[in-house]
């Protein structure tokens, strides 16, 4: 059974990992709406929640346990690939199936969340 550490650290991460979803979501559709082409609109978001869910995990929920040398550049490629789908995914679903852009921006937060759960 797991101790009281590894389900606070599990509680952390999944708040942060939610929390920079919905801030995802929330990003993608503003820029979207504010007349960004829906890609660079979640690309862009993309990077601000990579930014802040680097630092949240890292300094908060594993608190620092491994080097920067050592966690950034693991974390930098899969967050690059991340980006790229959660990119694609809801331009496709815009230009082939006619989403609108809030159905868009939560294919982006849903496609960013499988991937980082794979």
């Amino acid at each position: 059974m797991a101790d009281r550490s590894d389900l606070s650290q599990m509680l952390r991460f999944v708040c942060v990992g939610v929390g920079v979803a919905a801030l995802f979501m929330l990003l993608t559709y503003a820029l979207v709406s504010g007349g960004a082409p829906l890609f660079w609109a979640s690309v862009l978001a993309y990077v601000v929640c990579f930014v802040l869910a680097y630092l949240m995990q890292r300094f908060w929920t594993f608190e620092a346990k491994h080097p920067h040398r050592e966690a950034l550049p693991r974390y930098l490629a899969l967050q690059g690939a991340c980006a790229v789908f959660s990119g694609l995914v809801p331009q496709a679903a815009v230009d082939h199936f006619g989403a609108t852009h809030l159905v868009a921006a939560g294919l982006a937060a849903f496609t960013a969340g499988v991937l980082m759960a794979a």
